[in-house]
């Protein structure tokens, strides 16, 4: 199936005035000050707005590559944007590191090695964040998707799952409603498997021989139940902000 469409979540540095902040030694995060978290929060906003602005500019294309394309922006994004946040501030913010996770998870499950949606290289990413202090932390080791096997009998019905959930983050005028809805689906399907794979279409066939949901889906339903959730909340914490965040905003677009 066709239906793929990623939402990431997005995040990773604008320049700010320089700031004075205390480092803490064992994870590299920077401690919150007002102008740590301004600048997590523009970051994660011009990330935002460049994912949302491609999706809206993509519909009428296969939503399958359109997926895939936008995945690879929001990697390339992510990367340039945490190397910027660290040469200023010296370290990252515990919710850019948290964005950071949760965007390569969204990453890494379309690839080769898992889903097989897309033909990506997700390594440049993965060790980037893997190998960064807060990455080889057990907390976010111990979640990660990448390395994850998956039985055979069960990777069309894991796609299927996703294609049917993730549909609506590409098609959605508010990312953080389109990415609340890919999170509920998940829930949804793989809380309620039984009944869900009866009665979705698109999964009775595929998941037909799968009595559970597949390891991999679960895994990823509850990454992204803790962490995107969380994203969301912070974002919608502030009416102002969540505005900024959930839309594209157009000074924060540039060539790329």
């Amino acid at each position: 199936m066709n239906f793929f469409s990623a939402f990431p979540i997005v995040a990773i540095l604008v320049t700010l005035t320089s700031c004075t902040q205390m480092v803490h030694a064992t994870t590299c995060t920077c401690s919150e000050t007002s102008a740590i978290r301004d600048a997590s929060f523009a970051a994660m906003k011009r990330c935002n707005s460049r994912i949302k602005n491609y999706y809206d500019t993509h519909l009428s294309e296969d939503l399958r590559t359109n997926y895939c394309d936008g995945m690879q922006f929001l990697a390339n994004c992510a990367k340039e944007e945490l190397q910027k946040f660290k040469q200023t501030y010296g370290c990252t913010s515990d919710v850019l590191q948290k964005w950071l996770f949760v965007s390569l998870q969204y990453y890494v499950i379309g690839d080769p090695q898992h889903l097989g949606i897309c033909n990506y290289n997700t390594e440049p990413l993965r060790n980037l964040v893997d190998n960064s202090c807060f990455g080889s932390q057990p907390n976010y080791q111990e979640r990660k998707i990448s390395g994850v096997l998956i039985p055979e009998r069960e990777k069309l019905c894991a796609k299927r799952i996703h294609a049917h959930c993730a549909k609506p983050l590409v098609e959605d005028s508010d990312l953080c409603n389109g990415v609340n809805e890919f999170v509920d689906c998940y829930e949804n399907i793989v809380d309620n498997f039984s009944e869900q794979r009866e009665e979705v279409d698109t999964l009775e066939v595929p998941c037909a021989r799968v009595t559970t949901a597949p390891g991999i889906s679960k895994k990823f339903r509850f990454l992204i139940s803790a962490f995107s959730r969380y994203l969301i909340e912070r974002y919608r914490g502030d009416v102002s902000l969540a505005a900024k965040m959930c839309h594209v905003d157009p000074d924060d677009l540039d060539d790329k």
